[in-house]
């Protein structure tokens, strides 16, 4: 019976040419900001609507200057999921359901009470098992799994943090600050994208993401990505926005490389958690692995740092570098925090958050982060980490804003201001070289004072930041 209940449980662009856009700047007439909010923020607050102008060519900007890029297909990946749920989605017994599990517990019960007395008590909860998977199975509960996702998200959209109003709050906040940011139609990259894919990835993981979203666009529903993974869903956009980001990152990367400065690319999906042959939490391509070969096919290029600041471990970047020695990979993370992302799966998910795991090649420092833990000891295992990656020749840093203590995905303790900070350890350390960060996790757009939508906590640790990489 127990068998049984546990398997009921379980079960805007246009082409580069045009690509300069702007989001309109608002004026934010608001109550008076919280103590602790940015500094530089209370001046923009201050100050009267400020006129948007194109940012210089990159052959003009200098190390301080930070050129801010985004694709349309990044606000439409599971777009569907942001509609509010109906009450028709909510109620998820059918008849297809319900006989499903009637033929679930009905086999898990006649089979454990035969093996009970056919085999002794101590096989009885293995034939209820059985049984109750075969019953499930025979009585039509694959259908169920997969028709049981409405169209609107269901009940999985409670599990998945990574929703377009987290970007578009993003980008509303940086607008607010006065950062212009370039809509850019990535496509010419495209064959480049699925080339760098085609080298890290496996061909039969992408065919499956491909598929994957072309039976969205068939069903008009969203669908997990896989069954056990109830956080990453896809949609019709999923793969166009996954090789979108891709291609921007390529795009960044060869800005920078090419004139100097830095680059922020906000898109989704993220990427840190993709292994070669497994998109998981939330992350189907890894765009900064294929952004790290793109730069060592460019003349001149000898060794590239990747950075990662997301409270999680980026298994997904470790697996798909883990042999290239030009590359050096540094993750900040807590410590597992209840998730099963990293070495529990050695046939598709091999890396390891431990310390111990420098993988085969040598080139992965991890570096654990205790739960609770703040600025304090925090700076030190982060020069730890860049002291590794010195000497590389281009720095891309995975930049997740999930380690402050509102983020209910880990149990760090950072405050905004910390994230200004890590900015600063960043550039003083780099000291004139390229960087290209990007956006990874960070889930508090709709926590703290000031308007909706305009990026709440998130948007506080994203500021500092900037103000941190550009030496302010």
């Amino acid at each position: 019976m127990y068998a049984a209940l546990l398997f009921l449980i379980a079960g805007e662009f246009i082409s580069l040419h045009h690509a300069v856009s702007c989001y309109g700047c608002k004026t934010w007439a608001c109550s008076p900001l919280q103590k602790g909010r940015s500094s530089h923020l209370s001046q923009v607050l201050q100050s009267s609507t400020r006129r948007c102008t194109s940012l210089l060519d990159s052959s003009d900007i200098d190390s301080r200057d930070i050129e801010f890029l985004t694709t349309p297909s990044s606000l439409k990946h599971l777009s569907c999921i942001e509609k509010k749920v109906s009450r028709n989605s909510e109620s998820s017994w059918n008849d297809q359901k319900t006989a499903a599990a009637v033929g679930a517990i009905v086999f898990a019960t006649v089979l454990g009470y035969a093996g009970d007395i056919f085999l002794g008590p101590g096989v009885s909860f293995f034939t209820s098992s059985v049984g109750g998977g075969l019953g499930w199975k025979l009585l039509g509960g694959d259908s169920v799994r997969e028709n049981d996702i409405p169209v609107d998200g269901g009940k999985d959209k409670k599990f998945v943090v990574d929703v377009p109003a987290r970007l578009r709050a993003i980008l509303n906040r940086l607008s607010l600050e006065g950062h212009i940011v370039r809509k850019v139609e990535p496509k010419i990259k495209r064959g480049e994208a699925e080339r760098l894919v085609g080298l890290i990835h496996d061909f039969e993981y992408i065919k499956s993401l491909k598929d994957a979203c072309d039976k969205c666009l068939e069903t008009g529903k969203p669908r997990r990505l896989r069954q056990s993974y109830s956080r990453t869903l896809v949609d019709e956009n999923s793969y166009e926005a996954a090789m979108d980001a891709v291609g921007l990152w390529l795009h960044a990367t060869d800005r920078v490389l090419r004139g100097g400065g830095k680059a922020f690319v906000l898109v989704r999906p993220p990427s840190h958690h993709a292994t070669r042959s497994r998109g998981m939490g939330g992350c189907l391509v890894n765009a900064i692995a294929c952004a790290a070969i793109h730069a060592l096919e460019i003349n001149g290029i000898r060794s590239v740092g990747i950075l990662d600041v997301d409270a999680h471990f980026g298994n997904g970047i470790a697996n798909c570098i883990e042999e290239n020695q030009r590359i050096r990979y540094v993750s900040l993370h807590e410590h597992n925090r209840g998730m099963s992302l990293g070495g529990s799966r050695p046939e598709y998910d091999p890396r390891s958050p431990e310390e111990a795991d420098n993988g085969p090649s040598g080139n992965i420092c991890n570096i654990v982060l205790k739960k609770g833990e703040g600025w304090e000891t925090y700076e030190g295992k982060l020069m730890r980490g860049l002291a590794f990656l010195k000497d590389c020749d281009i720095l891309i840093v995975a930049a997740g804003f999930d380690a402050v203590k509102e983020d209910n995905t880990s149990g760090l303790s950072l405050v905004p201001e910390d994230f200004r900070a890590i900015g600063h350890c960043i550039n003083k350390t780099m000291e004139k070289k390229p960087i290209v960060f990007g956006l990874e996790g960070g889930y508090t757009h709709h926590m703290g004072g000031g308007p909706e939508g305009m990026g709440g906590v998130l948007g506080d640790c994203v500021a500092e930041f900037i103000e941190g990489l550009r030496g302010v």
